[in-house]
């Protein structure tokens, strides 16, 4: 997953999710994946406790002014972020020898990618159901025009 083209799919969600709560979880999703996504580009320990402090309070942010109605998988996913985390930046120099040292990087990248397939998933889910619905709406109207015509 190449962080900085995630960008190209948040900012215009940015938009779209603060008007209408379906879009939120996708835009969760996609933020959450996107940051996470970064933390291997910061690997120095002085760059540790301001990467999990800005993404703790960048989480606490979206849980509190975004939809709060969150899946079931949305949880599970956001909940498998911190051991993968915690594996990438603690456990892995500790228990694996020299010469895997880009397995943690490829494990994020991974664990990001199921993100951003579930996120693209749940929008073209949205994108389906919204043109069925308008399509029955379109439908039900030139239904009833053509009852109207009869009639005359």
């Amino acid at each position: 997953v190449h962080e900085k083209a995630l960008l190209l799919a948040i900012l215009p969600l940015c938009f779209v999710a603060g008007h209408h709560d379906r879009w939120c979880s996708v835009f969760r999703v996609l933020c959450m994946s996107g940051t996470l996504s970064m933390f291997p580009l910061l690997y120095e320990p002085a760059e540790m406790l301001p990467k999990y402090l800005l993404f703790l309070g960048f989480a606490v942010f979206l849980a509190t002014t975004m939809n709060r109605n969150w899946t079931l998988i949305e949880s599970l996913y956001y909940t498998g972020m911190i051991p993968i985390e915690i594996y990438s930046a603690f456990v892995h120099t500790k228990v694996l020898p020299v010469g895997y040292e880009f397995l943690p990087q490829a494990l994020i990248s991974c664990y990001c990618a199921v993100g951003i397939v579930f996120a693209y998933c749940r929008s073209t889910s949205i994108l389906l159901r919204s043109i069925s619905a308008s399509k029955r709406r379109s439908d039900d109207s030139g239904q009833g025009q053509t009852k109207q015509l009869k009639r005359d």
